[in-house]
């Protein structure tokens, strides 16, 4: 890990990314007007230096280019979000991998590093028949052998069959690896997932570069390829912390530029990052009507920032002040959102409006007699927001108010007189200041045994 961030500081001093501030020369040119292939950049150098509004403005302006493009990148992106926050590895061979469809991918490699990965290797494709491997690493070794023939000739040493296996000789870094291991990975469609195996270390890393190689492929050809990367195999050389630190990032997204066959522009965008967009405004919407106890929807509300590079529904993380539900009456909600020391707000108003509610009717007894019942029922009363119902239940027989009882703890019991035949039964909650009222009429019947 310590040489990985020496790498990465020394990419740092190279494109020379230390941040002086943009000047109005400076400026961007609208996203709009950009081509796909700037688009390409500025989402992986956004992405490496966690610029994440410029980001998802970069990505709307793709979308308008290329959905199907802008698709393949927001899942690439997401990927390489979990991979560099929280990268899951395994140790040893993972249980529950697919049995057909699937190939172990071996990362070349010098000295015990190669043969720690080949027994990786070995043991998973013993745990799993009907795999393949490929062995990926064109580097001459002992004897000017490829890591990749040398790693196959210690695999056929050891049992495992040569129609098992598939070889890429050509690379010689880990960028090598991605983009000639996921071309030999495409020219085989009975391959549906992949598991990649290295050190720990290198996993990182490795994980993101195979998803570019993937992405790139699916924009190149403008088709979707399905092919599924899953619980990658690590030999624990170093313990991996759960979050990359920022030389990590950086020097990541400098080999995703290299997959992509974005490294000049990329290289050009470091040393002169683009200006941030700038907030002019936002505009907001929401639902317009809110029963008492109800909490704020979110998901019903838009936010729209306003920026000179385009805009962006940001309602999860706008702040929302003046929003209560606790009693009816009129609300002016006020919404404000900040990017980069500037804020800007709006307003919309809603209604607050009693609950609804709801009245259930059990039954606690009867008599076995059908011609003169007498039920004792429970009622239980609820509302639509969670808030306790409390004040009147009436009871009432073919009409005629037999009883007003008083709620305890939103439920009342009550017995009705004897009566003879079949009659129509009634309760009626009255409500109150914040409930709306409600009813249940059944039949004498329903309830007789």
């Amino acid at each position: 890990m310590k040489t990985l961030r020496a790498l990465g500081l020394v990419l740092v001093l190279l494109f020379g990314l230390v941040m002086a501030p943009t000047t109005a020369a400076e400026a961007a040119t609208k996203l709009s007007t950009q081509s796909v292939s700037t688009l390409r950049t500025q989402l992986v150098y956004y992405q490496g230096y966690g610029w994440g509004i410029e980001k998802q403005l970069a990505l709307n302006a793709l979308n308008s280019k290329s959905s199907f493009e802008a698709k393949q990148w927001r899942s690439f992106l997401a990927s390489w979000d979990r991979t560099v926050t929280s990268q899951k590895l395994y140790y040893s061979t993972p249980a529950n991998l697919p049995t057909s469809g699937h190939v172990f991918v071996v990362l070349g490699a010098g000295g015990e590093k190669l043969g720690r990965r080949v027994t990786l290797a070995k043991q998973s494709l013993d745990a799993y028949p009907n795999s393949k491997v490929l062995l990926s690493g064109g580097v001459p070794r002992d004897n000017g052998d490829t890591e990749a023939d040398l790693m196959k000739a210690s695999l056929l040493e050891q049992g495992i069959d040569a129609s098992r296996i598939l070889l890429e000789r050509a690379s010689s870094s880990t960028v090598g690896n991605a983009k000639n291991s996921m071309a030999i990975l495409q020219s085989h469609p009975e391959l549906t997932s992949y598991t990649l195996i290295s050190d720990a270390s290198h996993l990182r890393r490795a994980t993101v570069l195979f998803l570019a190689a993937s992405t790139k492929i699916q924009y190149d050809t403008g088709r979707s390829w399905p092919i599924r990367q899953l619980a990658n195999l690590a030999y624990s050389d170093s313990t991996v912390t759960a979050a990359a630190n920022t030389s990590t990032r950086t020097y990541i997204a400098a080999n995703v530029a290299s997959v992509l066959g974005l490294t000049t522009g990329f290289t050009t965008t470091a040393r002169k990052p683009p200006a941030h967009p700038k907030l002019t405004g936002i505009s907001v919407k929401g639902r317009s009507r809110y029963q008492v106890g109800s909490r704020l929807i979110r998901s019903k509300l838009t936010v729209t920032a306003k920026f000179d590079q385009g805009n962006l529904n940001v309602a999860s993380i706008a702040k929302v002040k003046g929003f209560s539900a606790a009693k009816v009456g009129k609300r002016k909600v006020t919404v404000s959102y900040s990017f980069r020391g500037v804020t800007k707000k709006a307003t919309f108003k809603l209604s607050i409006v009693k609950a609804s509610t709801k009245a259930t009717v059990h039954l606690s007894s009867t008599s076995t007699s059908r011609k003169h019942a007498r039920l004792k029922v429970a009622v239980r009363v609820t509302s639509a927001t969670g808030i306790r119902p409390a004040g009147k239940l009436a009871f009432y027989a073919a009409g005629k108010l037999l009883k007003t009882v008083t709620l305890k703890a939103g439920k009342a019991f009550f017995c009705y007189p004897k009566f003879k035949g079949i009659k129509t039964l009634r309760v009626v909650y009255a409500g109150n200041s914040k409930l709306n009222s409600s009813r249940r009429t059944f039949r004498s019947s329903s309830l007789v045994k």
